[in-house]
Order: C-alpha cells, then structure tokens, then sequence
C-alpha cells in the first residue's frame, strides 16, 4: 500500500489548485476535482531499497517559506479525514487497485474503488525543531510534544531525594531512550552505517513519587488504594522510616560513613519502590474491595517484626492478591521486584570506595551509584521487566483479538540515568534522538506491552530528521532510514511509507526524480512544479547540479561575503580611470591597494578564479602583454613537467 498522489483544490496554503505526486505506479493529473487523469510512471523501480515492507519513499523540498512542513502537516490531517476546509482528493495504491478518499468526492472513476478503510492507516510526524507547534493527530514525536511530556513526568517525584532539577531530568529522561535504543538489537542494523558512541560508565539515581502524607501523624493518606493493602502497607512504610532512622541514629565507633551511606542508599530505594506501588494503585478507584492479604494485619505486622525491610517488601508482595472474578491474581510485581532489588543491593554492596570522598563508582551528595555498561544493561533488563508488570495493574481491554493496556495509566519508573564519560556532540545528539525517540515510542506501545492498536500502514513523515547530521551522516540518511525503519516496522507486521523533508543535496542523489516534490514560491505565491517544470537530475546526480537545480541557486555556490569581496576585486583590477564611474564605485576602490589584492588572490581557493584574477594582477601591477604571455609560458611548462613525471 501506498499513498500516490494527493489533489488540493483550495486551502490558504496555494492560491491555485496543485497536484502532489509522490512517485507511485501511475503519475496522476487533476482536470479539477471531478477529473482525474493518469499515466504509468516508468521511472518506478519496485522494492528499490530491498525492503519488502517499505512501499515508497519521497521527499519534499524547497525554499524557506515555501510551505514543506505545512504541508507535511497537511499530509496528516487529510490521512486523518479532517481537511481543515479543504477540498482533497487522496490516491492510494495497493498492488494493482488504486482507492480513492475524498470526502468531497461525488463519483468514482473507472480505475479507482473507495473501499479502502482509512482507519488501517497510521500517521507518525518527527521533528527536531523546538517551534511551538500545536501537537498533530497521529503518532507526534515532534520536539515540541516529547519535550512537553517529559516536563509533564517531572510532576510529583523527587530524584535522589531531592526536589526534580527540570534540565537534569530532562537529560536523563532522553539519555535512557538513546541508551535503551543502543543496546536493542534494532541498533545493530544502523551500527553498519553510522559510528555510534558508546559509553563505559553511566550514573544511575532513583525517582521517588510524592506521597500524600500527614507527616504529623506520620500516616500516608490512601484514596484509591485497596482497603484491605491499606494498613499492611503503612506498616511496611513505617518499618522502613524506622530503619532509616536507626542507621542515621545508631553509628558504632569507627563505622565507616561509606557503609553508612550504602545502607542509608539501600532504605531510601525501598522506600522510592514502595511510593512507586502505592502511586500506581492511587491513580484510580478500581480495587478498593478486592485487594487482599493470605493472612489477617495482625499477622502480617507480627511476621515482618523479625524481618528487614527489604523481606518484609517481599513478602508482602508474596501474600497480596486481587479477587477478580473467581480468580486469585497478584496484581503487583513478586519475581520481577526481587530480580532487580537483589540485583541493586549487591551492586551497591560490591561498589568499591576508599574513602568517603571517593566518587568513582558512589557518589552520595547526589545519591547515585556509577555502574560500567555490563551492569547498566542488566539493570535496564531487570527494570524493564518490573515495569512492564506494573503496567499491567488495571489490567487490558481486547481489541481486535489482543489485549491493549492503558497508556493513560502507565508508571514512569524507579531509575534515573545519565552517561557520565562525556556529553554527545550535537551531531550525535540530533542522529540518536531521531531513532531513539521512534523505537521508544513503539517500545513502550507494542515491544513491552500492548497501548494501542497496532495498524497495517504507517506513513512516516520527517521533517528535517537529519538537521545537525555532518555530511558524512547526511550522506548516509536515505541509506539509514531505509535500514532501520522498514527492519524495525516487520517485526510490527506492517508496511510503511517515508516522505521527509530535507535542505541537502547529497540526500536527494538517492532518490529518483519521480519520487521528489519541488515546491518554490512564484510571484510570492507558494507552487509545486509540475512533470515539465520540474528538475531533470536527481539519482546519482552531482551535488552541484542538484545545488543548482533542486533548491533554486540561481546566483551560483559561491557565499554571498566572498562573492561580494571577489567582486570589488576585479572591480579594483579592471578600474580604468578615463571610464566613467559612479562615485560610490570609485569610494569603494579606494579601500584597495596592489598589496591587498594580492593576499586576496592568494587566499581564493578555486583554482581557475585565482589564475584569472592573477592575470588580471599582473597585467595591471608586474607585467606588459608579452611579459605576462611568457610568465604564463613558464608557469604551464612547470605543470608539463610535472604531469611527465
């Protein structure tokens, strides 16, 4: 399936009606929206990059201004079904039966059918750019709405303790999506590509949630939590605040404070683990009445007095259960909660400190421990699990035969992470926050547990993904997000479509012309050219036809500042007093001197420029006409000589 062609017949963004071909089987044409006509694109290649599931890839590009994310954005709201006014027409693709979709749209065509149910189709918008856009319909990873959700997950949490710095927990929130993306088998197929960076050591701190609390009465004040959990749980509360308060308050003589420190760490992660429960069964009133205990409070207080805290958390989770129907179910964690918490405290246990001043591996001003990748990969394993579990308390609804859980109601999790060796440049920053942000997206909705409904088709529209990509990088995108993205969506099951946005030449070499829409203004008017107006040159093409021809230079390659410079140069060498000037002209002259035009030629690196304007030099300062005609005689016999050797 693909999406061909799209006909906009009137919207603010053109004046005039335009047809969008993205270089499907047919090349399509719009008489108006009554009048379609079509021809076969013979510029098709079928499955050109090798991906079965990858059923077309385009591009749109242009001046600033000239609309391209507007109408990405566009793109969007018509696979959607809501045109902003517009009247549409969509041509949609699938093996040999072309669909129509077009509200608008009173009759069907001899070679068209509209059955096709656009439902099936799934939108999903990427953008670097921090501009303040509204957030789209569809799957939006724009900057602007992941940076808005991780603000929203910094509500109601302490880190380390401590009140949430808002840039540190914006970091850490985007370095675990690019370190879980780097250690997925998804990476692999892009490590072939591009040089990733890869870090030795990463600083893991611990998120705790804010509890309703009456501290005078040293009670948590429970809503939503199961009644019969409620008391257990603040005895295991309370016995955990007792513990903290005998390591702080009980220091043998000679106890060391890094000891001191580790035990203290290991209390405050209970407790963190603990709000991390009660905040999960807080978010809605669903089990009040069917939490339950195998045993009676009293019991329960009576067994964890000979128990540390970390065995009575264990336990607890061990003899809870949810009464739901006629099953008995352990909503909560058990396997998983005892996997990463022994885990942690034999990490913490085992980190080496000589001293109390020693921060290579802890670091208890910020209450966080350094663990090398080894470890860093296990615990996110350990992590993943528990969380994937506690996603599932409210238990799932079945859609389509599967079982979708609420992405309303999941949990943000126990860790916090940042790499410590260096920062990323912000090449590699740009490059991992684009893949990283889309696998976590569906990692968190599909590989972990089921959110939403997976669809059949995605039409992924990129708008500059590769903004800050040195030209290495740039040089390798089509490359990249024709590996990654198709090998990442076939474990979904589904097919995709690529259309970006890009500024770059060497990106648009590796797509056919057919498949590349231009859009220009003319007569202040935004346009897409035609077949016919169209550039000729694209596939394997130079960059500098591709410069020239596709982004609209018609004053050359050269910057403006040396353009202008070089300029004022010949201007100054070819300046003949008994020719009339303008008076501006010969002010300006006057800033040169022989000496300055020299080192202005000696600094001009291409080649047949700087021997022009060295004539023009010395015909005018050194020589007379034969003088000049035997210095180039000599300077060309040096390069005969030269290329005989």
């Amino acid at each position: 399936m693909r999406l061909a062609a799209i006909y906009i017949e009137d919207n603010f963004l053109f004046e005039e009606p335009q047809t969008i071909n993205f270089g499907g089987k047919f090349i399509y044409d719009f008489t108006d929206i009554r009048g379609i006509t079509r021809v076969e694109n013979h510029g098709l290649v079928e499955n050109l990059y090798d991906q079965i599931n990858l059923s077309l890839v385009s591009a749109i590009v242009g001046k600033n201004g000239s609309g391209k994310t507007t109408l990405l954005r566009y793109i969007i709201s018509f696979l959607k079904g809501k045109g902003y006014g517009s009247d549409y027409i969509l041509i949609v693709e699938d093996n040999n039966i072309t669909y129509t979709l077009c509200p608008s749209l009173g009759a069907g065509y001899d070679f068209t059918e509209r059955k096709l149910d656009i439902n099936l189709i799934e939108t999903l918008y990427y953008s670097p750019y921090l501009d303040f856009k509204e957030p789209l319909d569809g799957v939006d990873l724009s900057f602007d709405t992941i940076l808005e959700e991780d603000i929203e997950a910094s509500k109601n949490k302490f880190v380390a303790n401590e009140d949430v710095n808002l840039s540190r927990w914006l970091k850490a929130k985007n370095s675990i999506r690019i370190f879980e993306f780097q250690i997925s088998k998804y990476a692999i197929q892009l490590q072939t590509v591009f040089d990733f960076p890869k870090f030795e050591r990463a600083r893991f701190s611990f998120i705790r949630y804010k509890l309703d609390i009456d501290y005078d009465k040293d009670r948590i004040n429970f809503h939503n939590t199961p009644f019969d959990l409620q008391y257990a749980i603040h005895t295991l509360y309370k016995l955990i605040s007792d513990e903290g308060r005998e390591i702080n308050k009980n220091r043998p003589k000679g106890y060391s404070h890094v000891i001191l420190q580790k035990n203290l760490l290991k209390n405050y992660l209970l407790e963190d683990l603990l709000s991390l429960f009660i905040i999960q069964m807080e978010k809605k009133n669903q089990y009040l009445q069917e939490g339950h205990l195998e045993i009676t409070n009293k019991e329960y207080t009576e067994l964890i007095n000979d128990l540390d805290p970390k065995e009575a958390l264990f336990k607890l989770l061990e003899l809870h259960y949810f009464q739901v129907g006629s099953q008995k179910i352990a909503l909560l964690p058990v396997d998983e909660t005892k996997q990463m918490i022994n885990y942690l405290f034999d990490v913490i246990d085992g980190l080496e400190a000589e001293n109390d001043r020693d921060t290579r591996n802890f670091d208890w001003n910020s209450k966080s421990i350094y663990l090398n990748n080894d470890q860093a990969i296990q615990l996110i394993e350990y992590h993943t699990s528990f969380l994937n579990k506690v996603d599932q308390y409210y238990g799932g609804i079945k859609e389509k035969g599967e079982v979708i859980f609420s992405k309303r109601e999941r949990i943000e999790g126990l860790i916090s992470y940042e790499p410590s060796e260096r920062d990323l440049s912000s090449g590699e920053t740009a490059l991992l926050n684009f893949y990283s942000r889309i696998y976590y997206y569906f990692k968190k909705q599909y590989l972990d547990i089921n959110s939403i409904s997976k669809k059949d088709f995605y039409v992924l529209l990129l708008d500059e993904a590769d903004m800050g990509f040195h030209p290495k990088w740039r040089k390798s995108f089509v490359k990249s997000i024709t590996t990654f993205l198709p090998y990442f969506f076939k474990d979904l099951r589904s097919e995709i479509q690529i259309i970006f946005t890009t500024h770059d030449p060497i990106t648009l070499s590796d797509l056919p012309n057919n498949q590349i829409i231009y859009l220009n203004k003319k007569e202040g008017k935004n346009i897409i050219l035609n077949q016919e107006e169209k550039p000729v040159k694209s596939f394997g093409a130079n960059v500098h036809d591709l410069l020239a021809h596709s982004f609209f230079l018609e004053d050359g390659f050269m910057g403006e500042f040396a353009q202008e410079l070089i300029t004022d140069l010949i201007n100054f060498l070819t300046f003949n007093e008994k020719k009339e000037e303008s008076e501006e002209n010969i002010k300006h002259l006057k800033d040169w001197n022989p000496a300055r035009a020299q080192k202005v030629i000696d600094i001009i690196d291409e080649p047949l420029i700087q021997e022009r304007i060295q004539s023009l030099h010395n015909k005018k300062f050194l020589f007379k006409d034969k003088e000049l005609l035997a210095q180039k005689i000599r300077e060309m016999e040096v390069q005969l000589a030269k290329l005989n050797k």
